[in-house]
């Protein structure tokens, strides 16, 4: 319950998370469009886990398409807005990497991705 309530505080919308001895979290798509890649190399440097022993999980949203830039906005907005071109890419390279890794320690990657577009 603690994990989900973390991993859902983003900061936009919600306080962070107080989950162990006061620490607080949020969610960590402020690390990485896709977290799971730094989730798992974590684990095995700071609590010693060996790869062949993890499972990875990764639940999320399927990919917005990149916001629409009008041709006539201005340099400053366009410049803002290009964020949102690139997000995508950089998910699916983080799984991309994260699955390469796992596969090559005999493990799987395992991903849900939920459709949240308006219908």
């Amino acid at each position: 319950m603690k994990a989900t309530l973390a991993s859902a505080s983003t900061p936009y919308y919600f306080k962070p998370a107080e989950v162990l001895d006061g620490k607080l979290m949020f969610s960590g798509e402020y690390v990485a469009k896709s977290p799971a890649l730094f989730a798992w190399l974590y684990a095995n440097e700071r609590n010693d886990i060996a790869f062949d022993k993890m499972r990875v999980l990764s639940i999320g949203n399927v990919n917005v398409m990149p916001e629409k830039i009008d041709g006539n906005t201005g340099l400053l907005d366009w410049a803002s807005r290009l964020v949102s071109l690139s997000s995508p890419a950089k998910k699916h390279s983080h799984d991309y990497t994260l699955e390469h890794m796992m596969n090559h320690h005999g493990q799987k990657f395992f991903k849900i991705e939920i459709d949240i577009s308006p219908l």
